[in-house]
């Protein structure tokens, strides 16, 4: 591979090095005249350094110049590295070799070029110079020339006399014609050459092993990404790859399920994550990543299923965006499936979780049924088998009292039957979830509870009660179950009972508080058990199933539900329930 290179050298010397490139037939290679610093003092000229590194941009610079020269050049050329310098000790260096010098040179204490003599002749020096100004220039005394011909003038006695007339000096002729300078600026290049070459190849060296390092890196995330079951970790996973590639300021995944945004998970927070801008994929569905500023959006799906967005914003480094482009789509699709199985595991994992609750119901209902069912039965057939004895012995015997026991438990059989059926229907109800507005419901609970709430003199307070996406049907019978049991374990004062709500992280947490007669803390647990009822029997009546219900309902929805109480200083049920919204 070829590169291009731009040679910087005093301008007293330019047009001998450029006729000894050219001769040496180098490709790629020109020469730059850096004005030479003894005619920056004299304010003839003016190194212009925006225009030098213009001049190199795209191209490697190779700056041969003494350390005097360096030493000032540094302060108007940029980003300039020492391995692109090569220092020698004088110009005159590169075109013949010191020991001819030594040898020929007695008595003449200054050297100059061909090139040099037409530079000074070509208006550097004023044509009215003088012996004390070009020390100046030069920058020590010389008694006499000795005049390097490099062949670049015709003619040389003309001119080298024209400048010795000048500064009233003597001077000697030293043919050396362009052979060493082509010997020297050839190994000087070729070496240049060379080390650009090597340092390119360490440089791709290292890209390659870095590549490697994140392609091996990239894989261990992926395989790291398949034992996670739970969406939130892969997610978190996710979060990991995403950050090593782009070193974002903020990263969030927008949720999509059924092309309706679920849940915007956030990583990195600095201050707010502005809400991505989906618009951008709605005109192309099928772009898969999007660009933006120092923003990037990567689409995440699975079998043409959209399942969400990865959005990093304030990429640190916004010019690597496109080198890792192609393993954020690689990975992308990675993470489609990664969330893809998880999403099918966790609904697996709810079934299993159903079919265990439905196990457990028909266990208890296995029980309820050859107990507690089978009292009523009991006792009937015990008050008809008094009835047939009294019969047999006593014709006049009134059987009203034994029938109406019998009645009573036919009754309370019915009543038992009736809970089970409306406690089998929890969690199996064809109707849609939808936004519930509690203040109305409550209201409309009150309105049914209307006779018995004025017969207690009963005070029901609420205020606040946030909305809610849930069952209707479930929530009535929720709260209205809670404030009926309020209402039935009265104790000598008027009831009053309040309903509240706090938002606690993603849930909403309530409260139904009474001044009733409390539960003793040992029945905390046993309460919430389909028909076991703690207290007086024959005060309190009911079947024991009310409490159940609400626990059903509760834990279907993903909550929990708990009582606080002291005996005679009334009870507080809490209950939560997980913040739905209609996506």
């Amino acid at each position: 591979m070829k590169y291009a290179i731009v040679v910087f050298i005093c301008e007293r010397f330019k047009k001998e090095v450029e006729d000894a490139i050219k001769a040496e037939s180098f490709r790629d290679v020109t020469v730059m005249g850096i004005p030479c610093i003894s005619c920056l003092k004299s304010n003839n000229s003016a190194l212009n350094s925006e225009e030098i590194n213009i001049y190199y941009e795209n191209k490697e610079p190779l700056l041969i110049l003494t350390e005097n020269c360096a030493e000032k050049i540094r302060n108007y050329i940029k980003n300039i590295d020492e391995e692109n310098i090569v220092f020698i000790s004088k110009y005159t260096d590169l075109f013949v070799p010191r020991s001819l010098v030594k040898h020929v040179s007695k008595g003449y204490s200054y050297l100059i070029t061909s090139g040099e003599l037409l530079y000074f002749l070509g208006g550097c020096i004023s044509p009215k110079v003088n012996y004390k100004m070009l020390v100046e220039f030069i920058g020590h005394d010389f008694n006499k020339f000795l005049y390097l011909d490099t062949e670049l003038l015709n003619s040389v006695n003309n001119n080298i006399q024209k400048l010795a007339t000048l500064i009233n000096t003597s001077y000697k002729v030293l043919p050396v014609g362009m052979g060493y300078l082509r010997v020297n600026l050839k190994l000087i290049i070729s070496r240049f050459q060379h080390n650009i070459k090597k340092k390119n190849l360490v440089t791709k060296l290292n890209e390659m092993q870095q590549e490697s390092a994140n392609f091996q890196m990239t894989l261990d995330l992926i395989n790291s990404l398949s034992q996670f079951n739970k969406e939130s970790e892969v997610i978190d996973r996710i979060f990991s790859m995403f950050s090593m590639f782009f070193a974002p300021g903020n990263l969030s995944f927008i949720s999509i399920t059924n092309n309706k945004i679920n849940k915007i998970h956030t990583f990195l927070k600095k201050n707010q994550v502005d809400k991505p801008n989906l618009m951008l994929f709605e005109n192309d569905p099928t772009q898969e990543v999007t660009f933006k500023d120092d923003s990037l959006i990567v689409k995440i799906s699975h079998n043409n299923n959209l399942l969400g967005y990865i959005h990093a914003e304030n990429i640190e480094f916004p010019n690597y965006k496109e080198r890792y482009l192609d393993t954020a789509m690689t990975v992308s699709k990675i993470c489609g499936l990664s969330i893809f199985n998880a999403r099918t595991y966790q609904k697996l994992q709810d079934s299993i979780d159903n079919l265990k609750r439905s196990n457990e119901d028909l266990e208890e209902f296995a029980h309820i049924i050859s107990h507690d069912l089978k009292q009523p039965l009991t006792n009937i057939l015990s008050e008809i088998n008094l009835i047939e004895a009294f019969y047999e012995k006593n014709l006049d015997f009134n059987p009203i009292d034994l029938l109406k026991l019998a009645e009573n438990s036919v009754f309370s059989m019915n009543d038992m039957i009736n809970g089970l059926l409306n406690y089998s229907k929890i969690g199996r109800s064809k109707e849609p979830k939808k936004k519930i507005n509690l203040m109305r419901t409550i209201k409309k609970i009150l309105e049914n509870l209307k006779s018995l709430i004025k017969s207690h003199k009963a005070i029901i307070k609420f205020e606040d009660l946030p909305n809610i996406f849930a069952d209707e049907t479930e929530t009535i019978h929720l709260f209205q179950n809670l404030i009926e049991n309020a209402l039935k374990y009265r104790s000598q004062r008027p009831p009053i009972i309040k309903i509240t709500s706090k938002r606690e992280d993603h849930y909403w947490k309530f409260g139904v508080k009474d001044n009733g007669i409390g539960i003793d803390s040992k029945d905390f647990k046993k309460i919430f058990m389909i028909f076991r009822r703690v207290g007086d029997q024959k005060l309190y009546s009911g079947t024991g199933i009310g409490l159940s219900i609400c626990r059903k309902i509760v834990e279907r929805r993903g909550g929990q539900i708990w009582v606080e109480s002291e005996l005679g200083k009334g009870s507080t049920f809490y209950f939560t329930t997980p913040i739905f919204t209609e996506n």
